[in-house]
């Protein structure tokens, strides 16, 4: 539960007037500014659902074809590049998928 100092506090900022006299920017404590990014994130996440319900309703009832993956998907395909890699598979680092692509492009045998 917040105290009235904290309540006061988020709410009465401190204003930085800037040489033409008016307000060019606002000054708030870390517990503030914390707060408001906490909001901030809330808001983002629930955008996020909104705009994926109906393909969350729709895997939580096993109905309808979505473009999502399930874990069993996400799971065979992970045992099929660790089982790859114990067979002896090289594998690659960010930077060299990332030197090669660039490589390709240069080449032209990747189009844009």
């Amino acid at each position: 539960m917040k105290s009235q100092q904290q309540t006061e506090t988020l709410h009465i900022p401190d204003y930085v007037i800037g040489r033409d006299g008016k307000p060019s920017a606002v000054l708030v404590d870390l517990a503030t500014w914390r707060a408001i990014l906490d909001k901030l994130e809330d808001q983002e996440d629930f955008e996020i659902l909104r705009a994926s319900q109906a393909e969350l309703t729709a895997l939580a009832h096993d109905q309808g074809q979505t473009d999502w993956k399930s874990w069993e998907d996400d799971l065979r395909f992970t045992e099929k590049v660790l089982a790859r890699i114990a067979e002896g598979a090289p594998t690659y680092s960010h930077e060299n998928v990332w030197d090669e692509i660039a490589q390709r492009e240069a080449t032209g045998e990747l189009s844009d």
